[in-house]
């Protein structure tokens, strides 16, 4: 039987049937939902292809970071595309954000007070610490457990940006099984390009590795096992090769256009496109107040026995914001935990220690 690129597309999603599949919902340039795609997309899923539940997702972060509003719009366009049938759409997504509001109850039932600001400004040289918000408002504290997380980078082409969450992702294991059987590339040349190469291996049909140097700057064992799926012919190497566009339709992205210098562009056809060329902590607020190393916020450093502090006592920092290696949620959940549990004794010694003084 021939390979056919959109009955591929089809059956690999088809066969999640009762569990996930992905609604790709598009947007407009505003960020505003394309409200007649998204029903377009929601009916070809669920009468096309006889999916049972599916699972909103668009851009990476959009969904969640919409009002409860927004979410609602997306499921009334939903009932209205399929009737009765998107009873169980977004049930994965509204479970999701289900246990983000339990969290935050409990916390609040254990006598936390949630608030809705953005930092802007922090002075740790003072004790207690001072934070100051978007309009102003000024928080005293006597330890601060930083998460601001880490974001991919991007490349910045506009097709890149157009397809984001339609093809364009940038981690392999977290959209890796929406691509079974299908042709994706990795761009990049580091050790993320290159793990996430050797993790679609398992997934994917034929993975090419992309990268506009003409070597990788890989650790030697990943190369090592970079070179043995090359020779199986699992992986496909473009060397000394950017990005230069996306190419897709409603369905999402169909292919890459590679460019090289000197040379005529290439065209690949690929279901996913990868884009490994590393991630940026958001720490821009904390330079100059704590010790990092290309971005990330060093912990572990003023007390050995409390591994998430960062270079000053009474402040800590859990996640992708002091991880540059794992970057998966239930690490960064862990380190969560560390962090909660390292301000506490803190906390417990600084009061223990000023009854001991007095």
């Amino acid at each position: 039987m021939k390979y056919d690129r959109q009955n591929a597309k089809a059956h690999s999603r088809a066969t999640m049937r009762g569990i996930w599949a992905a609604a790709n919902t598009p947007f407009n340039e505003d960020g505003s939902i394309d409200e007649g795609g998204f029903r377009k997309n929601v009916d070809h899923w669920v009468n096309d292809l006889g999916i049972d539940g599916l699972f909103v997702a668009g851009k990476q972060g959009e969904f969640f970071s919409m009002s409860v509003d927004e979410r609602k719009r997306m499921f009334d366009l939903a009932v209205s595309a399929v009737g009765d049938k998107a009873q169980t759409i977004m049930s994965c997504s509204d479970q999701n954000m289900d246990v983000v509001i339990d969290l935050a109850k409990h916390a609040q039932a254990c006598g936390a007070e949630v608030v809705q600001d953005v930092i802007t400004h922090v002075d740790f040289s003072r004790r207690p610490f001072v934070l100051t918000g978007e309009f102003g408002d000024v928080y005293l504290a006597d330890t601060v457990i930083i998460c601001t997380g880490a974001t991919a980078k991007s490349i910045g082409l506009p097709s890149e940006t157009l397809f984001r969450g339609r093809g364009v992702s940038g981690c392999a294991t977290c959209d890796g099984f929406f691509y079974k059987d299908m042709d994706c590339c990795v761009i990049g040349g580091g050790n993320t390009a290159v793990e996430e190469a050797l993790f679609l291996t398992s997934i994917a049909r034929k993975t090419y590795l992309v990268h506009r140097r003409d070597r990788f700057r890989a650790e030697p064992a990943l190369l090592d096992r970079l070179a043995k799926r090359v020779a199986a012919g699992q992986i496909e190497l473009r060397l000394s090769c950017e990005l230069d566009e996306v190419i897709g339709d409603e369905t999402g992205v169909t292919a890459v256009r590679l460019r090289k210098a000197a040379a005529e562009g290439e065209m690949i056809d690929v279901s996913g496109v990868f884009v490994a060329i590393g991630h940026q902590p958001n720490t821009t607020l904390f330079e100059g107040a704590l010790e990092m190393n290309d971005g990330y916020i060093m912990t572990g450093r003023a007390d050995p026995q409390s591994q998430t502090m960062t270079s000053v006592p009474g402040v800590f920092a859990a996640g992708d914001v002091q991880d540059a290696i794992y970057r998966q949620a239930v690490t960064s959940a862990g380190s969560g935990c560390m962090a909660a549990l390292d301000a506490r004794r803190y906390l417990e010694m600084a009061t223990e220690e000023r009854i001991a003084a007095e």
